[in-house]
């Protein structure tokens, strides 16, 4: 609840004091073969909890100041939430090939 709900949206710019929360953990799959070839599979689980996420974090921002909206600017912890970069889970994988170039290989 807003402490005065007929106004408009509370616009905050360049604040600093801002609290944020991270907890993550991950899992890693290496595997070589012979022949040069190789892939790594990673995997994160993640949550990020803060109380003012950047409201436009699409475009950069003049100076970093980010331009966020609050709902009570009494009351922080009621501000409190997922933000909108938060990636709860991250896949990556990558392979690779050694080519048969170069000394000790197959051509040259």
């Amino acid at each position: 609840m807003r402490p005065y709900p007929t106004a408009g949206d509370i616009n905050v710019l360049g604040q600093t004091n801002n609290n944020s929360i991270y907890h993550g953990g991950t899992a890693s799959l290496v595997g070589r073969f012979c022949g040069g070839i190789g892939f790594r599979f990673n995997y994160t689980f993640s949550k990020s909890i803060d109380d003012n996420t950047d409201d436009q974090s699409d475009t950069p921002n003049q100076l970093n100041w980010g331009f966020s909206k609050v709902q009570n600017p009494t009351d922080r912890k009621s501000n409190r939430s997922v933000p909108n970069f938060d990636s709860r889970h991250r896949f990556n994988v990558t392979s690779n090939y050694e080519l048969p170039f170069g000394k000790g290989r197959r051509f040259f």
